[in-house]
């Protein structure tokens, strides 16, 4: 018998797809490590400067405009991102548009963090607010 379920999709041409593969021994997010992520990031890389917005839900934002406070809203937004965390605390960032991958590695001792996108550590990451 037919389902009354449409499970059929397709890629379209023109757009992109990351695929990500979730596992039931992942571990589930540590809300007071998501909180203490959450705010504004400046993150310098190649030469250049973005300032990322993450949200303790496991979202981010990026753009080039520096904000001046930590209530600032972000504008434009140049890119968007889901972040996934480990028991360990390193971040690990799936850009929507580009499928780059950056990871954040908390720093020996505390202070911030390491950053590398798609496996070459480039990054300087400082928290704004």
């Amino acid at each position: 018998p037919k389902s009354w379920v449409e499970d059929s999709w397709f890629l379209h041409p023109g757009y992109t797809y990351t695929l990500i593969h979730f596992s039931s021994d992942d571990p589930p997010l540590d809300l007071l490590k998501a909180e203490a992520l959450a705010g504004w990031w400046k993150v310098d890389f190649l030469g250049k400067t973005e300032f990322y917005k993450v949200t303790e839900k496991g979202t981010a934002k990026t753009s080039n405009r520096r904000p001046k406070k930590a209530s600032e809203n972000i504008y434009p937004v140049e890119s968007s991102a889901y972040w996934f965390m480990d028991k360990a605390g390193k971040v690990t960032f799936i850009w929507r548009a580009t499928g780059h991958v950056v990871v954040w590695t908390p720093k020996v001792g505390g202070g911030g963090y390491a950053g590398e996108m798609d496996g070459t550590a480039v990054m300087t990451v400082t928290r704004l607010f």
